[in-house]
Parts: structure tokens; C-alpha cells; sequence
């Protein structure tokens, strides 16, 4: 029984850690001063997943409709993929 608290605590811990798409966004020195999430990643073509205890940042090529990865994000750590300077050239 014991097992189950601690994994179930750990679990809750992993959850209200996991980065949301403004510090992705912050990570990759973007602008965030929209507040609805739907409207800061939209009109760039970016797309924020969210998969509980870890997330992360892609960018949809509209004609090709092809993602490439542009960050990893867990335990209120986002780690960029890309380099600032390659993504600002896009």
C-alpha cells in the first residue's frame, strides 16, 4: 500500500510540473504576450503537446504538413532542440 502513495504523490508531482506551451515558448525567445494558447502557437504553426508528466513544442510545415520538434519539456525544465538562430530564420 505504501508503494501506491508514493507512486501516486510522485505522479501528482510530475503532473503540476510539467511545462506549459508559455515556457516553451519562453525557452525558444519567443513572444507570450498573448494569453490564449490557442492564438500564440496558431498563426506560427506551432503545436504544444501535452503528455501529462512531459510536453512539447513542434512546428507544422503548412504546405508539407510535416512537424519538426522544437522542444522537450519536463519537471518545469524545457530543453530548446533547435538553435535560436535557425529557428528565427524560418
Amino acid at each position: 500500500m505504501r508503494n501506491w502513495i508514493i507512486g501516486v504523490v510522485v505522479f501528482v508531482g510530475l503532473l503540476l510540473a510539467n511545462p506549459s506551451d508559455r515556457e516553451h515558448l519562453k525557452a525558444l525567445d519567443m513572444s507570450v504576450e498573448v494569453d490564449s494558447g490557442e492564438a500564440r502557437g496558431s498563426e506560427r504553426g506551432l503545436e504544444y503537446y501535452n503528455f501529462y508528466i512531459c510536453s512539447a513544442m513542434a512546428k507544422r510545415d503548412r504546405e508539407t504538413r510535416r512537424s519538426s520538434l522544437l522542444s522537450i519539456g519536463a519537471v518545469k525544465i524545457v530543453i530548446p532542440l533547435v538553435s535560436k538562430q535557425a529557428e528565427s530564420e524560418k
